[in-house]
Parts: C-alpha cells; structure tokens; sequence
C-alpha cells in the first residue's frame, strides 16, 4: 500500500466531527492510477464537432421532434479508429449559413476545446429563403461555407462538408444541384460529402421525414453510419489536430457506405 491502512479508531481520538470520522483517506494508489489512466484516455481521444442547421440537431419535421445522432457517429468512429471518440452536435433549426458566419457560435465553440474534426452542414436555409438557385444569392453561399472552414482550420481543426441533401421538399433541384457543386469546389473543405448521393431518396424514402427535407430516426441513424468511414479516413490519415483542407469528395455512388471507406480524391 502507498498509504497506512485506515483505523478509524485514530480518528476517533480526534476532535473531528463524527461526520468525517468513517471517511478513508483518498490518495490511494489505486485511485491516483484510475486518474493516470483517466488521463490518458483524454489525451488520446478525438473529438469531433457537428455545427450547423436542423440536420445537425436532428430534426425530423421543420417544427421538430430532435433526437440527436452524434452518439451513433461516435461509436461508428471509435469501432473505426480503435481509439476512444466524443463528437459533439450544435444544430440550430432555421440557421443560414450567412447567420453563422456573422455570429459567434463557431468561434466560441473553438475557442472553449479542442476539436480534430469540425463537420459543416450550412447553406439549406439560405437556398430555401431564396426560392431557388440564383447566381448571387448562390455565391454568397458558398462564400459563407467557406468563411466557417477557414475558421474552424484556422484553429486547427480539419474540416468535412455535408452537401444539402436533395429532397422532395427542397424546391429547386437544378440549382441544388449546382449550389452542392459550388460548395464542393469553392467550400474549402477536406473532405465533401455528395450528400444526395449518400442518402438517394427514391432508394431511401422511408428514411426520410414526410417533410422531404429532414430524416427519420433510422435516417439520421444510417446517415451516421454511412458518413463514419470516410470520416475516420480523414481522421486516420493525419496527425492530431494538423488542420489543413484539400479538396476530397466522397459520395455513395463510388463505393458502399460503411466503416474504412477511402473517399473518392478528384484532381
């Protein structure tokens, strides 16, 4: 033993109230151990932070219910990487990517801890608040998504792009179409992901939400899942917390979803 054993008839002898007399001393060995071990696990551990609209909070109507998917993304990654994972959500229903760019939820996000990875989804409201496509309106967008991965690279997180998943309920396919090209080109991600390819509506309708915008629960469930590999690639594939963007692009129709998938590189 690091420490003598305890006699409480030692403290009896004390003045001490009776309250504190039964109580063993702390400083085990055992509990400093559980503490080194503790914090290991902390220094090895990956966090990810989910930012953006109702996707990311997991709505399943525009006015609700919220249940979040982060837990399920969090275990597909520590299955992935073998290491211990925490991702984080803050969604925000009805939040355009211009509003997030101008306050401050990101930056103080940041600035409070430590992220390896930030995923984005930004740009569906602002596209739905306009009616449609238009070549101003669109490259504000894409300005704006590209605004919130320099900051959260700027802080020294690597950052992966969620295209606006194309949906009955999103108005203007064309132009969503075009924005998602937009976003994947100029949104200086390191990874983008094809998100009308990863979750197809018409091979996944009942995983959508009678919206034709959001997910059901078992959407936001296999959305997590089909996500988790390239994003453990990415996490892989470089030093902690080295930051940097490139121009990956991944989507469902160049190799199953599931855990390991390398994501698809275009030069």
């Amino acid at each position: 033993m690091c420490v003598a054993p305890y006699n409480p008839l030692d403290s009896a002898r004390s003045d001490k109230s009776a309250r504190f007399r039964a109580s063993p001393p702390s400083n085990s060995c055992q509990e400093r151990a559980s503490l080194r071990r503790c914090s290991a696990t902390r220094a090895d551990m990956l966090r990810v932070l989910l930012y953006g609209d109702s996707l990311i909070a997991g709505y399943h109507h525009f006015s609700g219910p919220v249940v979040s998917w982060a837990p399920h993304l969090e275990g597909h990654l520590g299955k992935a990487l073998k290491r211990p994972v925490e991702v984080v959500a803050h969604g925000q229903g009805g939040l355009t990517a211009s509003a997030m760019r101008s306050g401050p939820g990101l930056r103080k996000l940041l600035g409070g801890k430590r992220f390896d990875l930030v995923v984005i989804h930004a740009g569906a409201n602002d596209f739905m608040q306009a009616g449609g496509w238009e070549e101003g309106i669109a490259g504000t967008i894409v300005a704006d998504v590209a605004a919130l991965h320099a900051t959260a690279r700027q802080a020294g997180s690597k950052t992966a792009s969620l295209g606006i998943p194309l949906g009955p309920g999103v108005g203007d396919r064309e132009g969503l179409t075009q924005l998602n090209d937009g976003i994947a080109s100029g949104g200086g991600a390191d990874l983008f992901f094809d998100t009308t390819a990863l979750m197809p509506y018409a091979q996944n309708a009942q995983l959508w939400s009678t919206d034709g915008v959001h997910f059901t629960h078992d959407g936001y469930v296999e959305w997590a899942r089909r996500m988790a590999g390239p994003l453990a690639t990415l996490l892989r594939g470089s030093p902690k917390g080295s930051g940097g963007h490139g121009s990956g692009r991944h989507s469902n129709e160049e190799s199953q979803p599931g855990l390991g998938t390398e994501p698809h590189r275009h030069g």
